[in-house]
């Protein structure tokens, strides 16, 4: 009786064994914490309807972006060698001049600008005073300012 309740269970012990081996996956195991995929991939979420009855409070927030400071460098674009980009201020600049963007002359977004008149902003004319060479002025000279986007 102890010879067959030994052999039936070191028969049941390697029967069970093919059984109890590793999992295996076919696919490369990983190597970081997370899934690696690209900001392509990544879908925004979209915004939920809010009525305007919903709000009770609201705040418009303006910033200056200081482009000398190293976390906004990407925003001049500075002593690259790529020929096509420029200055974010620049590029707004010339969409607003283009016509593709809409350009407001007050914070309170109630009357626009034309592309003539942003062609006029940030650049202009300077009259300088001209000497003869005993220091005296003896009149003015009119020089054309171009924009500058960085300064």
């Amino acid at each position: 009786m102890k010879n067959k309740l030994i052999i039936i269970t070191a028969v049941s012990l390697i029967l069970s064994a093919r059984f109890l081996s590793a999992q295996t996956t076919e696919t490369q195991p990983r190597d970081l914490p997370s899934d690696h995929s690209t900001i392509v991939d990544n879908e925004a979420i979209p915004y939920d309807y809010v009525s305007e009855s919903d709000v009770l409070w609201h705040k418009r927030v303006w910033r200056v972006i200081d482009v000398n400071e190293k976390m906004n460098l990407p925003f001049r674009y500075e002593g690259l060698d790529w020929s096509v980009l420029k200055p974010l201020v620049a590029t707004l600049r010339d969409g607003a001049i283009s016509g593709e963007l809409q350009v407001y002359d007050d914070d309170q977004f109630l009357s626009t600008l034309t592309p003539v008149q942003v062609r006029q902003k940030g650049g202009g004319f300077d009259t300088l005073p001209t000497y003869n060479l005993d220091g005296e002025v003896i009149g003015d000279t009119v020089v054309e300012r171009n924009f500058n986007p960085l300064k």
